[in-house]
């Protein structure tokens, strides 16, 4: 709601205060960041959220130790939506050629 409210940097602190994030969740923000905000910040996003993804070894088996906020880090691998907020994000920083 927030980033659809061009509140991109309020869409954030409610993001980076959740104690669980989901698919949707991720999804969310960085579709906020790539639409109505800064796509550089929806790549950075994207990349936070694949580290996370290879911090577990073999898809959920054991995890590597890492500091992190307040926020559980769980896995949650990439969707097609994920994939369209990239790709936006892209074509709007003029990252895709002709």
């Amino acid at each position: 709601m927030y980033s659809k409210c061009r509140r991109v940097d309020a869409a954030r602190r409610v993001f980076d205060s959740m104690l669980v994030r989901n698919i949707v969740s991720w999804n969310a923000m960085i579709l906020g960041y790539c639409i109505y905000g800064c796509p550089d910040d929806g790549i950075s996003l994207f990349h936070e959220m694949t580290r996370i993804m290879h911090c577990h070894d073999d898809y959920g088996g054991g995890r590597k130790e890492r500091k992190r906020s307040k926020a559980v880090e769980q896995l949650v691998i990439p969707d097609e939506i994920t994939f369209i907020g990239v790709l936006c994000a892209c074509a709007r920083g003029g990252l895709l050629l002709d």
